[in-house]
């Protein structure tokens, strides 16, 4: 029986976050085809685009994808000052703070 604990709601700015990631390092995203079918790595990322919250269940896929590029996207932040501003329109703090518990939640 599916519970609200089986579900990951990602906001608006985590969307961004990772849609960023993807932006940032795509030979990540391309290097997960070794564990992940290719075609879902390009779903997952156009799920992203312009989404305002995202509501699902996390499969292993979506694991492997979204904790992969959100750890790596947070290591690359790691040196930046939070309230550096980002093309997206966002500060470096909302999108870290945004992808710190998907890193964490995402590692299965």
């Amino acid at each position: 029986m599916v519970t609200e604990k089986d579900f990951m709601a990602l906001t608006s700015i985590a969307c961004c976050a990772l849609y960023c990631a993807y932006e940032h390092y795509p030979e990540v995203a391309k290097s997960l085809a070794q564990f992940v079918p290719p075609q879902m790595i390009e779903v997952f990322r156009d799920i992203l685009e312009n989404t305002g919250r995202l509501v699902f269940i996390p499969n292993t896929d979506a694991a492997e994808i979204y904790g992969t590029l959100a750890s790596k996207e947070l290591e690359g932040m790691s040196n930046i000052a939070p309230k550096t501003q980002l093309s997206c329109g966002h500060i470096v703090g909302e999108h870290k703070k945004a992808l710190e518990p998907i890193a964490k939640m995402m590692k299965w």
